[in-house]
């Protein structure tokens, strides 16, 4: 009894602490080392727009020439006007720690659901968790390791804003795990209608 006794111990302790399945299985990622603009390329955005031209947004080259690297790369899209913007764009978001992305992402769901005026939709098998907040937003967050990918595809059709978002999100997914052939990989199926 005495020999099970510390191991007994040690293992309440790791699953009081945390040390379960419940972590996050990525690893960490140093954000100094990304840019959004090579991790989502203008030809990315023309693409995703049907070949209509696209224009980058002021702040993304902004960020850019203040830090030499960008954690923000978007572009509006040739139909966007000043009371219908619409843009394709990634925000990184790292966290220290996988698990701290983890909570920052579920901390969000509440505010993303006030400010898209609606439900958030899970999205499976895209990273390790993924949630799409619809409505004004058209925003697609995406956990990988100790980044939150927000990905904004704002069209004028939800469906459609969700199906581009998912593209997008395949493809910096793709990128950040160094996929061959994923820099200008071709885009598979058309948008639902």
């Amino acid at each position: 009894m005495k020999s099970t006794l510390p191991v007994l111990t040690f293992a309440l302790l790791l699953a009081a602490c945390g040390g379960g399945s419940e972590a996050p299985e990525g690893a960490a990622i140093d954000p100094a080392r990304l840019n959004a603009c090579e991790l989502f390329t203008v030809q990315d955005a023309l693409q995703f727009n049907g070949g209509r031209s696209v224009a980058p947004r002021s702040s993304t080259f902004d960020d850019a020439s203040r830090s030499g690297t960008s954690l923000t790369c978007s572009f509006n899209t040739a139909v966007s006007t000043p009371d219908q913007p619409q843009v394709l764009g990634l925000e990184i978001k790292p966290a220290r720690s996988p698990e701290a992305a983890a909570r920052n992402l579920e901390s969000s769901r509440a505010m993303l659901k006030r400010l898209a005026g609606g439900e958030i939709q899970e999205v499976p098998n895209l990273g390790e968790k993924a949630m799409f907040a619809g409505g004004s937003l058209n925003q697609l967050h995406v956990l990988k390791g100790n980044l939150v990918l927000v990905v904004t595809a704002q069209t004028d059709n939800q469906p459609r804003s969700l199906y581009l978002a998912k593209l997008i999100a395949q493809r910096v997914l793709e990128r950040l795990e160094g996929a061959p052939g994923a820099q200008g990989a071709p885009v598979g199926a058309q948008p639902p209608g």
